[in-house]
């Protein structure tokens, strides 16, 4: 399940072949690594001999210990300096800084979040599927971090300002290793640092924005990639021993890669290993079992990317078929875990939030699960952390023999139980919902039609440290629900009404039932009866199938059609115009609108055929309209969730607007400011199928 124009990933590029600068292979220009057989701070006699033959220089010093940057002139023969140097006994390896290229990065960018929140109380918390998926909430009644450990982030740097991240970075260690003089601030267009930084460390329970997979750990932001995307493993190397160096840094994120070995790269990596800090690394998305480092590493977590359905995402899109994610050879084990990798929503630069795809995504998600571990339980060495993470790591759906992606997708609560010893909770009477109506300790209250009723549930309880969900059902057609915890509701119509409160957390519910009685002469009106038959296209009955009213009444009424293919309807709301849709599992929605008059009984038989892929279905305005008209400024409201379809399918509207031309959300609403005719196109797709569908909006 993928979506079109997805934000491609930070990634790393080479060209593969020897290593000559007349041969086209992307380096710096002018510029040797060099690595001695000794860790020594300062170059050898002899290695200095010949580059003053050459007129060469070092640079910056000893990148990390027995490792040097040397830069020789435009005129030099590289070719020729480089094998003088690799003949000195002093010399164990001489390369290239190459240069990698990050493709070209973009990002569906949904501004300010301004959802209703969830839990936690991160505005965006409920579009962060990754989070549940890896059982991320349920960790965080156990573990939400430690102060004490920071986490590394090597990437094209972080919007230092952003809002929900600003109080979680370590400012003070924060670095450009570009440039020294200037802050480790994101320039690049992708803002992809930024949405990595989101999805580890974003300000948790505040409001605003997203969570992140940790609470309290600090993150260290090391700028390794220009505005333009270039990155040397010369830089790679230092940032990875720069970060070693850093007080309290446990865990390094690395969502960036490249098909090219470098020993220096290798060398920074076994250092930092050797110190006790946990590496992670994205796999790569070239749907290739090529090795890229630093994932392939040993010493390295090296992440793949699974979607929505648990499944490897071996395309990103239909349109870049060639993205998706790398994967393991026969016989080989360079990237061990996958996690979510889809659609996955963070902070971006400019104090805004929005989607990207890749393992880079997934590689932040294994980096924040590595520091909880830490956090629970500080002995653990790296490989331990990376053990437990594939030990206990849930299996991926329809895995494919042939190109494995590792042991399973990372599961954060089973990780931690297995890293600190927790002993779950029991299940019964963790969560106790307690509802009252009209006053407290009063479980029935009779008012009048038009009267106000209140209603309590903050005598509900719950774990201790664990925050406490509400959702009334109030039991009427008129805004019928609300996730106060003291919310007062209106009846419009006499009756007696069972009124239910849903108290919950991530890991229990509990349900809890009031009763009101409204009193009122309202007369009821007369019954609309609607019936029919589901059946298949050669007339056998479909039991099981759902029938909905979708549009022409206050709310959505549904029924399920029995064994005999038979559901009906008994309506007081009336409406002249009414418009139904069937379904069934299996099969294609099927539409129609019915007219009626009040008390009027009708019969409307759906003839369903079977659904073999995705059916894109888009009202406007309304259920059951395909063409609004409406003024500049105006809200206008589609509707995509009567598409069918495999589970795991992706929306993508494109609203034929140049201002936030794209969604993906089920039911958008966009404002048009200028006056013409728009063509919206609905885009309902898996992996393997893809269905197309277009509304009209006049806008006058």
């Amino acid at each position: 399940m993928k979506k079109i124009l997805s934000g491609s990933i930070l990634f790393l590029y080479c060209l593969m072949g020897s290593a000559s600068a007349f041969e086209g292979i992307p380096y710096e220009e002018g510029v040797l690594l060099v690595g001695l057989t000794e860790e020594l701070d300062n170059l050898p006699q002899d290695v200095f001999q010949i580059m003053n033959s050459y007129n060469g220089e070092i640079i910056e010093g000893a990148i990390i210990p027995g490792v040097f940057k040397l830069k020789f002139p435009k005129d030099a023969n590289i070719d020729e300096v480089k094998k003088s140097l690799e003949s000195l006994e002093s010399i164990e390896y001489v390369e290239f800084n190459y240069r990698f290229k990050i493709e070209g990065s973009s990002s569906i960018n949904l501004g300010t979040s301004a959802v209703d929140a969830v839990s936690p109380d991160d505005a965006g918390f409920f579009l962060q599927w990754g989070l549940r998926q890896v059982q991320l909430p349920k960790t965080w009644s156990e573990e939400q971090g430690s102060s004490s450990v920071k986490i590394a982030i090597l990437d094209t740097g972080c919007d230092l300002n952003h809002p929900d991240l600003k109080a979680r970075i370590d400012q003070e260690n924060s670095y450009n290793i570009l440039n020294p003089s200037k802050s480790a601030a994101d320039d690049s267009s992708s803002g992809h640092g930024t949405h990595i930084a989101g999805i580890i460390g974003a300000a948790s329970d505040n409001g605003i924005g997203v969570a992140g997979a940790t609470w309290k750990p600090k993150i260290v932001i090391i700028k390794v990639a220009d505005s333009n995307g270039d990155i040397s493993m010369g830089d790679l190397a230092t940032a990875i021993y720069r970060a070693r160096n850093i007080n309290g840094v446990k865990v390094i994120n690395m969502s960036l890669g490249g098909p090219y070995f470098s020993q220096s790269v290798q060398t920074a990596v076994r250092k930092a290993h050797e110190k006790g800090i946990v590496l992670v690394a994205a796999a790569g998305n070239d749907r290739s079992s090529l090795k890229y480092i630093p994932a392939g590493y040993d010493e390295v977590i090296g992440v793949t990317a699974t979607d929505r359905g648990d499944e490897p995402c071996y395309v990103f899109s239909p349109l870049l078929p060639t993205k998706g994610t790398n994967y393991n050879p026969s016989g080989k084990e360079y990237y061990s875990v996958a996690a979510p990798g889809v659609d996955i929503y963070s902070t971006l630069s400019g104090d805004s939030y929005g989607y990207m795809d890749g393992t880079s995504m997934a590689a932040a998600f294994v980096s924040g699960i590595a520091a909880l571990l830490i956090s629970k339980n500080p002995e653990l060495t790296p490989d331990e952390v990376k053990g437990i993470i594939e030990d206990t790591a849930d299996p991926i759906v329809n895995e494919n023999s042939q190109k494995d992606i590792g042991r399973g997708r990372v599961n954060a609560f089973e990780a931690i139980y297995e890293a600190g010893e927790i002993v779950e909770p029991p299940i019964e009477n963790d969560v106790n919902a307690v509802a009252w109506a009209g006053e407290r300790n009063q479980k029935e209250v009779e008012v009048n039609v038009g009267q106000e009723v209140k209603f309590y549930g903050d005598d509900s309880t719950g774990p201790e440290n664990v925050k406490l969900q509400y959702f009334w059902v109030f039991g009427d057609a008129k805004e019928p629900f609300s996730n106060l915890i003291n919310p007062a509701h209106t009846y419009s119509k006499a009756g007696e009404y069972t009124v239910t409160l849903f108290a919950f957390t991530e890991s229990d519910l509990d349900v809890d039932k009031v009763t009101v009685i409204v009193g009122g002469d309202n007369p009821s009106p007369d019954k609309t009866i609607i019936s029919g038959k589901v059946k298949d296209k050669e007339g056998g009955l479909l039991g099981g199938a759902e029938v909905k009213i979708i549009s022409g009444l206050s709310s959505l009424k549904s029924v399920i059609s029995d064994k005999n293919g038979n559901y009906r309807f008994e309506i007081t709301e009336f409406n002249s115009k009414l418009t139904l849709s069937a379904w069934k599992q299996g099969y294609k929605k099927e539409v129609k609108t019915v007219y009626v008059k009040a008390g009027e009984s009708k019969s409307v038989d759906f003839n369903l055929a079977v659904n073999t892929g995705v059916e894109a279905v888009a009202w406007v305005g309304e259920k059951g309209s395909t063409e609004i008209e409406v003024a500049t400024g105006e809200t206008v409201r589609f509707y995509g969730d009567d598409s069918t379809g495999p589970v795991g399918y992706t929306y993508f509207w494109v609203f034929d607007d140049s201002e936030n031309p794209f969604s993906f959300q089920a039911n958008p609403t966009h404002v048009y400011n200028n006056s013409r005719t728009y063509r919206v196109k609905l885009i309902v797709l898996t992996e393997r199928d893809l269905d197309i569908t277009g509304v009209k909006v006049i806008v006058k």
